[in-house]
């Protein structure tokens, strides 16, 4: 027997993210005892565990220029905004509808939440909503460059890239003609799509806004991160439960790795040469080694993990932990096979 989200119209535009239908199991897992630290009372600076935040957190991002850790909570229409060291509650700031994706400029500390139902994005500063910005139909994913307040938004249903200032009201630029673009990832000037509809990456030149190449990767492409030690670009395949590596100078397909059930995002931490990916219906985190291009291990500590994102420094790894409205805070030894 199969169970899915309430047909309302708040929740009508969710069904379109997957194909594959929700077990009833995961409904009791999101009432059941979570287990492990409970560190939602704050707890000493560096402490694995879990953190108490609004129901069903679908994105996560940590920000040490700030010392801020935020959780997306989709069911709440929340940011839960938390101190990154003592894991206390600063703010709970009211989003759109269906926040699924946050990123944050490394340099100015400006947070761009992206909500799916409701077509827009939040901005965030100082722990507070600085706006709210339109944007195109079904906003999959938000990327936020360094040190210039802009970000990047994906239009899933809309089939366009925008681009956005936190000090402007409106987009300052549309870039269209993109078959169902899903994950961002940036380097430099040069603007990484993930196309679900197409399998594959779209290149493009921020600074003509023109294509400048693609590759094909596996079915239905979602998140995307760069390894910036090796050049490389990881992409996870929603429907073959595979990550692809591309070769950036090149775009050429390195290595095809098979990974749990339904990964939706990668993170690369590259000074432990690993990748993270989450792989929501598997209940898992896989680990994979990024100069062999092998997984080194499989998770299971987690439940429902829609994202996946390393502290800067690598020293921990923060989870999005959907099934128990938690975020899981984990130390890169935890994900490690044991001896």
């Amino acid at each position: 027997m199969y169970l899915f989200w309430p047909p309302s119209s708040t929740y009508t535009p969710l069904m379109s993210r997957f194909r594959l239908p929700i077990l009833i199991a995961a409904m009791v897992l999101m009432c059941a005892c979570s287990g492990g630290d409970d560190l939602s009372d704050g707890a000493d600076c560096g402490t694995a565990g879990k953190i108490k935040v609004g129901s069903k957190p679908w994105a996560v991002a940590a920000d040490a220029r700030t010392q801020r850790l935020y959780s997306a909570d989709e069911f709440d229409n929340t940011v839960t905004v938390l101190d990154l060291c003592s894991y206390e509650q600063i703010a709970v700031l009211d989003s759109g509808t269906g926040p699924n994706s946050i990123s944050i400029d490394r340099g100015t500390g400006t947070a761009f939440v992206a909500n799916f139902n409701s077509n827009d994005v939040t901005v965030i500063g100082d722990d507070a909503v600085v706006r709210t910005i339109s944007v195109g139909q079904a906003p999959w994913s938000v990327l936020a460059g360094d040190g210039t307040d802009v970000a990047y938004v994906a239009n899933s249903e809309g089939g366009s890239v925008m681009i956005l200032s936190a000090e402007q009201p409106e987009p300052t630029a549309t870039i269209d003609g993109l078959a169902g673009p899903r994950g961002l990832a940036l380097s430099g000037q040069t603007l990484y799509v993930a196309e679900a509809d197409a399998n594959k990456v779209r290149v493009i030149n921020l600074d003509t806004r023109e294509l400048a190449g693609e590759v094909a990767v596996g079915q239905r492409p979602q998140g995307m991160a760069i390894d910036p030690s090796r050049n490389e670009l990881w992409v996870t395949s929603l429907d073959e439960a595979t990550v692809t590596v591309v070769d950036l100078e090149t775009l050429t397909v390195l290595a095809t790795i098979p990974v749990g059930l339904s990964p939706l995002q990668v993170a690369v931490e590259p000074s432990r040469h690993r990748a993270y990916t989450a792989d929501s219906f598997g209940d898992s985190i896989t680990v994979i080694d990024t100069v062999s291009h092998e997984v080194v291990n499989t998770y299971r500590g987690v439940q429902r993990p829609w994202d996946v994102e390393p502290a800067e420094d690598g020293s921990y790894i923060y989870v999005a932990n959907s099934a128990t409205s938690e975020l899981v805070v984990l130390s890169p030894e935890d994900l490690e096979p044991a001896d």
